[in-house]
């Protein structure tokens, strides 16, 4: 097992604990893949108890099954994300993350893909 950040560690099992709220709302900028694929995507996950269906943690990450319901769609996709590859962790008290709290931050992970801790942007319509 690779060695883990004991405050990331924290603050996913907080994410975690959170989900029973629907006003806690939580971004994770990441280099994450589809459960199945070698494809990788650095990009904001949007975590609340209305876009995740499930959450496990592993040795090596996160293992997160989403479910979108939409009119004309029920979709549904697991990702996985591992640790070493989280960026930035945000929370915010509103869908719009219009006043965020950074409560982690790898500025090595989000260097290598090009972008300074604050120019990640994600807009929830």
């Amino acid at each position: 097992m690779e060695k883990v950040d004991l405050n990331l560690l924290a603050i996913i099992n907080r994410i975690i604990s959170d989900f029973s709220d629907p006003s806690r709302h939580y971004m994770v900028v990441a280099n994450y893949s589809f459960y199945f694929d070698e494809l990788t995507n650095f990009a904001p996950v949007y975590f609340n108890n209305e876009s995740i269906e499930e959450i496990l943690l592993t040795d090596d990450g996160l293992r997160c099954k989403f479910s979108f319901e939409t009119a004309n769609i029920d979709e549904r996709f697991t990702i996985k994300i591992p640790y070493d590859q989280i960026g930035r962790i945000s929370k915010c008290d509103d869908r719009d993350f219009t006043e965020e709290h950074v409560l982690f931050l790898n500025e090595d992970i989000m260097l290598r893909y090009n972008h300074a801790a604050e120019t990640v942007i994600f807009y929830n319509n």
